[in-house]
């Protein structure tokens, strides 16, 4: 990637005293570096991306996984996971090293003792990736295995990678001798780090507790990516004394403070999403629908919205990135403005047809190279790719087996299908639908729909920008984003998608199709057989969809100023200045 060091056109900048901590649990920036399970992890990479391009006073805090997250083989049993060790070399990472030139090491609190963690940069362009790692021969064999791997443990692991993440992350910052003016937690995960800020503030200027509260508030955001339980962490009341018992008493705040301060409604038990949501300043949804959703889940902490956004120049292949630059030069300055867009829709049917058709071809050798499954080139090729959960729907297209059959071996005007992404090993469910669907593509589906294993930043790429039809299924009300569309949409990929999160926000009309909330299980199938299948096939003399294409191009134009990384960091640095 090339960062252009001057501040972008038409983005929103800092002023020079305001620095931008960035806390995330996960973060999606190259398969180097793969400690990412999904949207949340490549939103925070897309992010960091963008404040790199624009040279943004702006640091990131997160955690290195040794093991990363897991990869994933698919066969007739199911889903196996393996991990393979990260080499820090090949990242490349660096090993942060303090005054004297020795390992830097950050104590962070956890029971009656003291955990010690190293700590590795990762460089983008201008901007700095720290990511603290127990794994260092001061810790015990069990300490040295908390950041071992994301998303894994029971709840006491849970708890030790939360605290080396915030508490952890700040007194790191403080180390370097780093002041941010703004810490911002994307998601619950890092919450620890308000209790850390409020014991720094109550010692320094020995202010009291409830001052010191209220002035740490002053300097936290809070983004919430989720109302889904299982993405916001709660533990028991009993937990938390347990493990927090010693900090609350050594730091001043008192374990009944800290206790009150996550209390959930379910008695007993301490939600770090209500954590946050007390200390933060001011927090955010991400996209407007959610935002709704979210007032009658946390009544009382009303959620500003600020709708996802994707960096375009990582998600949008480069043949149509030069596609776009030839005729609209100012795109990438310009991201987030629709009039840099307009040009789009002047460029030649057939040049965007033949740039689409060559993504086509490469995402189905991409396919072939990894599953052995050759598909056709020239049929229709649906695509679902994102983190496997049971309430995204990844069946939906599956689920009436013979009208799905009558779709794909049409003798004229068949379609393919394309599924890809990764269950959590806990999820029982989610695992069940990967099996089924890898035994009919493997039986009854054979040739026309095929599940291709270990989804991942590189797969991604080949899909978002190859495939004719992005499908979206997610029960309505339960993604509160969704991201992985919008990167289609930026390379023209026709939208099939239930108007939930973000694709609330969009008017389809002309450029793309919305499943119908009340008859899903059949109005999928009914889109298809009268609209999308006899759109993408019906071809002039010569030989192009037009109407299809000129879909495509409304799709790019309209969609991409909108959902860019450009337009939504312009949002948060409004957010961090209001």
């Amino acid at each position: 990637m090339i960062f252009n060091h001057n501040q972008k056109r038409g983005a929103s900048a800092l002023p020079a005293n305001q620095l931008v901590a960035y806390f995330c649990a996960e973060y999606a920036i190259s398969d180097t570096l793969p400690i990412y399970s999904g949207g949340l992890g490549v939103l925070a990479g897309d992010i960091v991306q963008e404040a790199a391009e624009r040279s943004l006073n702006f640091v990131a805090i997160g955690l290195f996984y040794k093991l990363g997250y897991f990869h994933q083989r698919v066969d007739a049993s199911g889903q196996h996971e393996s991990v393979t060790q990260i080499n820090p070399v090949d990242a490349p990472l660096e090993l942060v090293l303090d005054e004297k030139g020795e390992t830097l090491l950050i104590e962070v609190p956890y029971h009656e003792r003291k955990i010690v963690a190293q700590v590795w940069k990762y460089k983008v362009g201008p901007v700095n990736l720290y990511l603290l790692d127990t794994d260092h021969w001061k810790n015990s064999e069990a300490d040295r295995q908390i950041t071992n791997q994301l998303y894994s443990g029971d709840q006491p692991h849970r708890i030790a990678q939360e605290l080396v993440l915030g508490v952890g992350g700040f007194r790191l910052l403080k180390a370097l001798k780093i002041e941010p003016t703004i810490y911002h937690m994307n998601e619950g995960h890092s919450a620890f780090l308000s209790l850390e800020l409020t014991e720094q503030i109550m010692r320094t200027q020995k202010v009291s507790l409830e001052a010191a509260i209220a002035q740490a508030r002053s300097h936290l955001v809070f983004t919430n990516h989720t109302l889904v339980a299982a993405g916001n962490d709660a533990f028991p009341h009993e937990m938390i004394r347990y493990y927090l018992g010693s900090y609350a008493f050594e730091s001043g705040l008192g374990i009944d403070t800290i206790l009150g301060l996550g209390n959930a409604d379910q008695p007993g038990t301490f939600s770090m999403t209500m954590l946050a949501l007390r200390m933060a300043r001011v927090s955010n949804a991400v996209s407007r629908l959610h935002a709704e959703k979210a007032l009658s889940l946390w009544p009382g902490f009303p959620l500003s919205d600020v709708t996802n956004g994707v960096h375009l120049p990582a998600w949008i292949a480069p043949e149509m990135q030069a596609l776009y630059t030839e005729a609209a030069s100012d795109w990438r300055l310009y991201a987030s403005d629709a009039k840099a867009w307009k040009p789009i829709r002047n460029i030649p049917y057939e040049k965007v047809w033949e740039t689409h058709v060559e993504l086509r071809k490469k995402m189905l050798e991409e396919v072939y190279k990894r599953t052995g499954v050759q598909l056709q080139d020239d049929v229709l090729t649906v695509v679902w790719a994102r983190r496997f959960a049971t309430y995204k729907r990844p069946d939906l297209l599956f689920s009436d087996l013979e009208r799905l059959k009558k779709l794909l071996f049409s003798s004229d005007k068949p379609i393919q299908i394309i599924v890809s992404g990764k269950s959590h090993p806990a999820d029982g469910q989610g695992k069940a639908i990967i099996q089924a669907i890898e035994n009919l593509s493997n039986e009854d589906l054979k040739h026309r729909a095929v599940f291709v294993d270990d989804y991942s930043i590189t797969l991604a790429k080949y899909l978002v920008s190859g495939a004719d039809v992005w499908l979206n299924t997610p029960i309505y009300g339960l993604e509160a984003s969704g991201t992985s569309g919008m990167k289609a949409s930026a390379n023209g990929v026709v939208q099939f998608t239930t108007p939930d999160g973000w694709a609330h926000e969009v008017d389809w009309y002309g450029m793309g199709y919305t499943l119908p909330l009340d008859q899903a299980e059949t109005g999928i199938y009914d889109l298809f057989e009268k609209e999308i299948i006899p759109t993408f096939y019906r071809t002039g003399k010569n030989g192009i969809p037009e109407l299809w294409v000129a879909m495509m191009k409304e799709t790019i134009a309209a969609v991409s100023p909108q959902f860019s990384s450009q337009r939504m960091l312009n949002d948060y640095v409004d957010l961090y200045l209001s």
